[in-house]
């Protein structure tokens, strides 16, 4: 449909898609865009340089969906904070800090750093495609959602996730091992990866919901006392 030129500010109903085409990412708050309108989202294309600054894009909310692209990205401020987000997905070849997000599901692609809690709602997936790092403690609350770790997880900070399924793909806290950590999942966990932390509880709250330590996997905890809990609506499972 139209297609406009202009800088910044861009909006309209239904989902925002940023796509950047450039080799540098650029300011949201100062580049030249073209948008196009296509079945009620508003697809925003940046192609020239500078820093992208993703603060006013933060702003969006209402339910709208965020796509992001790009070599780097900063966001200025806690997303979603009015009110939710729809998708948010955000792929960056630099990585990026995660802030405080409320969205109905996330999608991350890059080397994460999380900064902060994320909430998906009601009951929204959250995925890491790519390594996490943990620059803050956080808490990630996914409802009956699934949350998947596709790659490493490190970082001298808590952690504690919450949702219907949890899913590893990669070494939990073996470059640095993680502060306190809580993994409590309605359905069966499946501890598939190594797990190094100050602490580690390791819960399902199913009445049919076993805890499963997979083979050849460890759990090691640095902290006194009950360092390691284990508490499973059903069987314990350890095949390591």
């Amino acid at each position: 449909n139209g297609v406009t030129t202009g800088t910044a500010g861009a909006g309209g109903a239904g989902r925002t898609i940023i796509r950047y085409t450039g080799t540098t990412a650029q300011s949201v708050a100062t580049g030249t865009y073209t948008t196009t309108t296509v079945g009620g989202d508003t697809i925003v294309t940046y192609s020239t340089v500078g820093t992208h600054t993703f603060a006013p894009i933060s702003g969006c909310n209402g339910g709208c969906n965020l796509t992001i692209t790009a070599g780097n990205v900063n966001f200025g401020s806690t997303i979603g904070a009015t009110t939710a987000l729809g998708a948010l997905s955000v792929n960056a070849t630099n990585g990026f800090i995660l802030p405080t997000t409320i969205a109905g599901s996330l999608t991350a692609t890059g080397q994460t750093s999380l900064n902060g809690n994320i909430t998906t709602t009601p009951s929204g997936n959250v995925s890491f495609n790519s390594p996490v790092i943990l620059i803050n403690n956080s808490t990630i609350n996914a409802g009956s959602g699934t949350v998947t770790f596709a790659n490493t997880i490190n970082g001298a900070n808590n952690l504690s996730v919450n949702a219907g399924t949890i899913s590893f793909g990669g070494a939990v806290g073996g470059t640095t091992a993680l502060g306190d950590s809580a993994f409590t999942s309605t359905n069966a966990l499946n501890l598939s990866q190594n797990i190094t932390a100050s602490s580690i509880l390791a819960r399902t709250t199913g009445a049919a919901s076993d805890i499963t330590i997979a083979a050849t996997r460890s759990l090691t905890a640095s902290g006194a006392g009950n360092a390691i809990t284990l508490a499973s609506g059903r069987n314990f499972i350890n095949n390591s």
